[in-house]
């Protein structure tokens, strides 16, 4: 354990800076959470710049929006393709 730590640590000291490319406007508040994890990586001494704008690179991604919707039984409703959720949208069961 104390090897491998060792190890990441002069990696981390060896290595240039690097960018971190987001998007922009694509997931609520994805500015903010790109900042956050360069403070982070900048933190442990990784000097890392926030790019806004993706062009053709590599992805790790770092989180997924899952929208879940529940109703009564008496009601029906059906997911827009937006991911909008509207109380119009919400209808009769059959």
């Amino acid at each position: 354990m104390v090897r491998s730590a060792c190890w990441l640590k002069q990696a981390i000291r060896r290595a240039s800076a690097s960018t971190l490319a987001a998007p922009n406007d694509r997931y609520p508040n994805d500015a903010k959470t790109a900042q956050a994890i360069a403070g982070m990586w900048t933190r442990i001494g990784l000097p890392t710049a926030v790019e806004m704008a993706m062009e053709d690179v590599a992805l790790s991604p770092i989180m997924q929006l899952v929208n879940a919707w529940a109703t009564k039984r008496t009601l029906v409703y059906e997911p827009r393709m937006d991911e909008r959720t509207l109380a119009m949208s919400v209808r009769p069961a059959p």
